[in-house]
């Protein structure tokens, strides 16, 4: 049976590490709105990583250093990601 993996702000069970679901009520508890909360429920935690950074990419026109800026996360750790998901 899956582990359960608990931190200050979210609960997700996973039998597998990097394939976590997320639940509506905890991404609307850290901070998104209940619209795209209800679209983010259920996708794995590297979908969501994933589909946040794209849209904050798109919302500094592709700027690395403002993207970084706005999520919190140093421009290495957006270089990374990128990579990661090959963007």
């Amino acid at each position: 049976m899956g582990s359960a993996k608990k931190s200050s702000r979210v609960r997700v069970a996973s039998d597998d590490p990097g394939t976590e679901q997320i639940a509506c009520e905890c991404l609307v508890r850290l901070g998104f709105d209940a619209v795209v909360a209800a679209e983010y429920a259920g996708l794995k935690m590297a979908e969501v990583e994933r589909r946040v950074i794209v849209q904050a990419l798109r919302a500094h026109g592709g700027n690395r250093a403002a993207t970084a800026r706005a999520l919190g996360l140093c421009e290495k750790t957006i270089y990374n990601r990128m990579k990661r998901y090959r963007l």
